[in-house]
């Protein structure tokens, strides 16, 4: 059966956001390329982890990724004090206990919340343990009672390793003039319009042959992006992080213990960036089709390592890297597409609309 796919223009917002929202009730019917990861089975996904969603709790190194977009894309919208919480999820725990004496809660009870929900010794939450806790804790909460938060700025805590690390980073970026051409694009007469952290948002018909059409929505954060309108080009940029040297992140030849030249591949090939950048390019060209009909695409990976000496390079993404990544792209929405409708149609509603979805 041939099935192809078509952006409705209509149902296009492309809108500047905050991850809370993004990662909200309020659109987790839509599909992301993250999400896109657990329903395929290349990557171990499956119908049934597509289902259930992603599973929660704390991970450093998305932690420190969030600390270095942040100061780096929004400058003017957060701020990291010099206040340092514990390491790990201790540090969630110790955030967690301020967060529910602050609605009001009792600290016993602030402090049985804070387990739950930093999920930090669910079960074997000993005595000891939960001494252990509070003196580790203690020093940040006193600190962070006693802080007086910017009007603007949001604050983003983290341990004094990571705050040194995220410190690191921002100065290493601040120092590659590559890294910046992208980051705050100059032109002759006027400087391209860059977009940091903005959302697409739309919905997506599905149509197969002699079947009625579905729709399903799909979203996507884009880390920023710039027009050029000097050199009719938009220009995605896509910052990383990465915990091995910035040579790998493309991936290289190795040699073997046979003495013979294999392929290894780095960070880029291994978490599937090139369907995360076909993915948005593909919104993107969206977004802007009617107004800015003749203009050229670029992506770049803006990466910095997150270990001495914490160096940073511009990775130019091939097309044929484009290409592959919307290949794989528009067969993982069909497939989750197809789980969607299968599951509709076992439930008694069909949930397939030949109109926009209201």
């Amino acid at each position: 059966m041939k099935i192809y796919l078509e952006i409705l223009p209509e149902t296009i917002q492309c809108i500047k956001m905050t991850d809370e929202e993004y990662f909200s009730e309020k659109y987790r019917d839509y599909i992301s390329n993250s999400r896109l990861a657990l329903i395929n089975p290349e990557e171990g996904g499956s119908p049934e982890k597509y289902a259930d969603g992603f599973e929660g709790g704390f991970n450093a190194s998305f932690q420190l990724g969030s600390a270095v977009h942040g100061i780096i894309l929004q400058p003017d919208e957060f701020v990291i004090p010099d206040i340092y919480k514990p390491t790990a999820k201790l540090g969630v725990f110790a955030e967690e206990v301020y967060k529910f004496r602050q609605e009001g809660n009792s600290i016993h009870d602030s402090i049985e919340l804070a387990r739950v929900s930093a999920d930090y010794y669910q079960k074997g939450f000993t005595e000891n343990r939960r001494r252990t806790a509070i003196k580790k804790s203690l020093d940040f909460y006193l600190k962070r009672m006693k802080y007086v938060e910017d009007p603007v700025k949001v604050p983003l805590f983290l341990s004094e390793k990571d705050a040194e690390t995220t410190k690191q980073c921002i100065n290493s970026v601040e120092k590659s003039q590559p890294m910046l051409n992208y980051l705050r694009p100059k032109g002759i007469a006027s400087d391209p319009e860059v977009f940091n952290e903005y959302a697409i948002l739309c919905e997506v018909k599905v149509v197969r042959e002699e079947e009625e059409d579905q729709i399903i929505k799909i979203k996507a954060k884009l880390d920023s992006f710039s027009i050029d309108h000097e050199n009719e080009e938009i220009i995605l940029n896509d910052l990383k992080t990465t915990g091995r040297p910035v040579a790998w992140f493309m991936g290289q030849y190795v040699t073997n213990d046979l003495g013979e030249q294999v392929w290894a591949e780095g960070s880029f090939e291994k978490y599937r960036y090139y369907r995360q950048a076909a993915f948005y390019i593909w919104l993107l060209q969206a977004v802007n089709k009617t107004k800015y009909p003749d203009y050229t695409y670029k992506t770049n990976f803006l990466v910095v390592e997150t270990i001495p000496d914490y160096k940073c390079k511009v990775f130019r993404i091939q097309n044929k890297w484009i290409q592959l990544g919307l290949k794989e792209t528009k067969e993982l929405i069909i497939l989750a597409a197809n789980e969607q409708k299968s599951k509709l149609t076992s439930t008694g509603d069909s949930g397939i609309n030949s109109g926009r979805e209201e």
